[in-house]
Parts: C-alpha cells; structure tokens; sequence
C-alpha cells in the first residue's frame, strides 16, 4: 500500500508527498525498533530478577548449612572439652588414690 502511494506520487512528481511518505516509514521502523529494544530490555530484567531470586535462595541454603556445621563442630569441642576435663580429674585422682595408698 505505502509502495503505491510512492510510487504514485514519484509519477505525480509530488516531492512534498514522497518526503512525508519516506518520513513516516522511518518514523516506523524506528518505532518498531524501540519497541522491540523496550520489549528485550524487559525481558532481560524477568531473566535478572529470577536469577537474583536463585541466588537468594542459594544463599539462604549456604547460610542454613553453615550454621548447622557451626552448631556441629561448636557441639564436637564441647564434647572433646569433656573429655579432656575428665581425662585430667580422672589422672587427678587416680594420683591422689595412688598417693594416699603408698602412705
């Protein structure tokens, strides 16, 4: 249809009307190009905000898991502590046993 009226107009020779034929075909395709920039640049916002949210998650499990060997290993010294309490007071008193047994 736009290639009739320009084609019409060149053998009319009507140069002001080829000029605003032209100038409303570019004016299209530079809309069309905007819409589709706007269009991808939103879509890679969807893609952005979805990975953000994956990564929030995956931190969020980092976290958890950190904390649960943290509240392990906090769990593990407790326990060797102990140990190392009662190695000392059971050597403590098998010396004073031992001590008292000799006199």
């Amino acid at each position: 249809m736009i290639l009739r009226r320009i084609t019409k107009h060149v053998r009319e020779q009507n140069w002001f009307a080829i000029g605003l034929d032209f100038f409303i075909v570019v004016i299209g395709v530079f809309i069309g190009i905007q819409v589709s920039n706007w269009n991808e640049s939103l879509s890679q916002l969807n893609r952005s905000n979805a990975y953000l949210e994956r990564l929030e998650l995956d931190l969020q499990s980092d976290l958890e898991a950190i904390n649960n060997r943290q509240k392990f290993f906090l769990i593990r010294i407790y326990c060797l502590l102990l140990q190392v309490l009662f190695v000392r007071n059971s050597q403590s008193v098998e010396y004073l046993l031992l001590s008292n047994h000799n006199i």
